[in-house]
């Protein structure tokens, strides 16, 4: 997460001044959460096609437990351009949570198990498995609560 949120700054520092002065104080956390999420909820609207901007926003709402809210957000987020891999990997992984959240359970397993099957690292295979484990769990018990 450290690595992903100099990686945002960085990016940042690349875009136009405007998007630049709105995501500064996000980035650098002076803003409480209630105005972090409005800020990123009009530069997704301004910038649709920023996909760090809606990656951004899309950790947000999940963080708020707004997933299917977020989900949509996660998902052109990862049809975008993405500073780097460990934006791209964690996006693929919200999107399953979301997923999960949302109560798609059966998509969700899917979801993890095709990150087991196409992970080459085994604690990513392991962070996959987990989650298809929780999904699998909530599908036969939609009650219990993470």
């Amino acid at each position: 997460s450290q690595r992903r949120l100099v990686a945002a700054k960085i990016v940042s520092t690349e875009k136009p001044k405007q998007i630049q002065d709105s995501l500064r104080p996000f980035l650098l956390r002076e803003l409480s959460h209630p105005e972090g999420l409005i800020r990123l909820s009009e530069l997704a609207h301004q910038g649709p096609e920023d996909a760090l901007v809606r990656y951004l926003f899309a950790r947000q709402l999940e963080q708020l437990g707004l997933c299917v809210r977020g989900l949509p957000e996660t998902k052109t987020a990862l049809t975008g351009n993405l500073p780097s891999p460990d934006f791209y990997k964690e996006a693929v992984l919200m999107k399953g949570r979301m997923t999960l959240c949302t109560g798609q359970y059966k998509e969700a397993q899917a979801h993890f198990q095709r990150l087991v099957d196409s992970s080459t690292r085994a604690v990513d295979q392991l962070m996959a498995q987990e989650w298809k484990m929780r999904a699998r769990i909530r599908s036969e018990s939609p009650m219990i609560l993470e």
